[in-house]
């Protein structure tokens, strides 16, 4: 019965990614249009344009769910927090009933009661009462102070007898009235906590949710950045090319009509460990996922904040963007053949944009502390986030890396 819902949505998604796809294409540079660019090209661009797409609308959708799962958290701790105050209201109008039922019971003193055996050995019984009727005749006496005195004697047992019973439901009444307030005071904790349970889930829904609009912007910046530099690796590619061949005619060891006719071609990716430590999260970590509701597309590297990265291969700074305080601060390297790396949750930065580096060289230090510079919202503990972008798709970096 649902098939058909998630078939028109899956249909809309995919419409509103061409529709970005086409827009974005039609955005390109003219250069990017002319008469040399191939058929193909065009629909790798176009591939490219809605890879990035679909990451962004993903990104989305996961980072939403990670703020409704805050949600429903908040909802199930003011449930609890509802049912403590219920608690605590009902418990508080018992403890009232009974001690309105103490107040009227009074206060009986029983330590000056008899007890009702000794009451029961001195109350005179129907024999007793004849035959004491039957001496007072005998003698001439008239039969009513003997009848009197017994009947006074019952009377005083019953009264007794009474008193005994309404002590006996006093001390109930007082005894009810301890065990509610044992009651009250268990309830009143588990108030006291329910409520700091709930303001407190409050509190992680709010910071969730500051955080995924955080994450999301930062996830946005860094998919436009790398669909930006797509543009512009066909000129680093140049770049590096001719300096490499400058330098191999300086040492003798290309002939300049060899550098005319290009034959210095990009190796195949051959990446050097920008870090070296063990990985806490490979590529497209599933924990990762859940925690921050965005795709895990690098490694992250266990190193000690401060370590010094380095530039993964040659090439040059596309982008060095400094997320301050609470942001998040990344490195963004073009290199020859259609490959990018970035670098992420640096402490500091040795390089800036169009600079040219060299395989190894020094470009930062890495961070990712919580609440430290650069380290932005996406982190736990100190690590290097290290990515690879080849021909506009992100790729897992260990298929990159010796």
């Amino acid at each position: 019965m649902h098939t058909p819902v998630r078939r028109s949505r899956r249909t809309a998604v995919h419409g509103v990614l061409i529709a970005v796809g086409a827009l974005a294409i039609a955005a390109l540079p003219a250069s990017h249009l002319a008469g040399s660019v191939s058929r193909g090209e065009l629909q790798e661009a176009l591939v490219r344009t809605l890879d990035h797409a679909g990451n962004g609308f993903r990104s989305r959708v996961g980072v939403e769910r990670l703020v409704q799962d805050r949600t429903v958290t908040v909802e199930e701790a003011r449930k609890t927090l509802q049912e403590a105050e219920e608690r605590v209201r009902v418990l508080e109008e018992r403890i009232a009933d009974a001690e309105r039922v103490r107040r009227d019971l009074g206060d009986v003193h029983t330590d000056v009661a008899l007890s009702a055996a000794s009451l029961r050995q001195r109350a005179p019984s129907a024999g007793d009462v004849l035959r004491a009727t039957a001496a007072a005749l005998l003698h001439g006496e008239s039969p009513v102070p003997a009848l009197h005195a017994p009947l006074r004697q019952r009377m005083d047992h019953d009264r007794a007898i009474a008193a005994l019973r309404h002590a006996s439901v006093t001390n109930a009444a007082a005894a009810t009235l301890r065990q509610l307030r044992l009651e009250h005071e268990a309830a009143a904790s588990t108030l006291v906590t329910a409520r700091a349970e709930a303001e407190e889930a409050e509190r992680d829904a709010l910071h969730a949710e500051e955080n995924a609009r955080a994450i999301q912007a930062i996830m946005r910046d860094v998919h436009e950045q790398v669909l930006r530099l797509q543009g512009e690796l066909a000129r680093i590619d140049a770049r590096l090319r001719a300096k490499a061949e400058r330098e191999l005619i300086a040492q003798g060891l290309l002939d300049p009509s060899e550098r005319r006719r290009g034959a210095l071609r990009a190796s195949a990716m051959g990446l050097q460990w920008p870090a070296r430590g063990p990985l806490s999260a490979g590529y497209l970590n599933a924990d990762y996922q859940r925690r921050f509701g965005v795709p895990h597309r690098g490694l992250d590297i266990v190193v000690g904040a401060g370590t010094a990265v380095h530039a993964a291969a040659d090439g040059v700074v596309f982008l060095v963007r400094d997320g301050g305080a609470t942001g998040y601060t990344y490195v963004l390297l073009g290199h020859r053949g259609g490959l990018a790396t970035l670098y992420g949750h640096l402490s500091a930065v040795t390089v800036a944009a169009g600079q040219e580096v060299t395989a190894g060289q020094f470009i930062g230090l890495s961070g990712g502390q919580p609440g430290t510079h650069g380290a932005g919202p996406m982190t736990t503990g100190a690590h290097l986030h290290f990515e690879v972008i080849k021909n506009g798709s992100h790729i897992d970096p260990l298929t990159a890396l010796p």
